[in-house]
């Protein structure tokens, strides 16, 4: 388990797989949170600088896999990167329809 999910471990489902096809770069990030269903743990490029300074596994928050293949991604440094997400004082805005639980 990837050390950004320590304070959620609770919540994770090991084992569970993404029931449709996922880019094979991607299974090693995928978790299924039972709140949130099936994510991919990223790091926003909007925090990329802070993160390389404070820790990238700070930063390192599960979006919903659909989110990730909408906006795009890339690899870098063994964390997956993620442009475009959007925050509000509630957390990220995602819509509903690419949640997937």
């Amino acid at each position: 388990m990837r050390k950004s999910c320590d304070d959620i471990s609770h919540l994770i489902v090991p084992g569970k797989t993404y029931p449709r096809s996922l880019p094979d770069s991607l299974h090693k990030w995928h978790v299924y949170i039972l709140d949130k269903g099936h994510c991919i743990l990223c790091v926003r490029r909007e925090d990329l600088s802070t993160a390389r300074k404070e820790g990238m596994d700070n930063y390192e928050i599960p979006v919903p896999v659909k989110t990730v293949l909408r906006l795009g991604y890339r690899i870098q440094d063994n964390y997956v990167i993620v442009s475009g997400t959007q925050f509000n004082q509630e957390g990220l805005i995602i819509p509903e329809e690419e949640e997937e639980f």
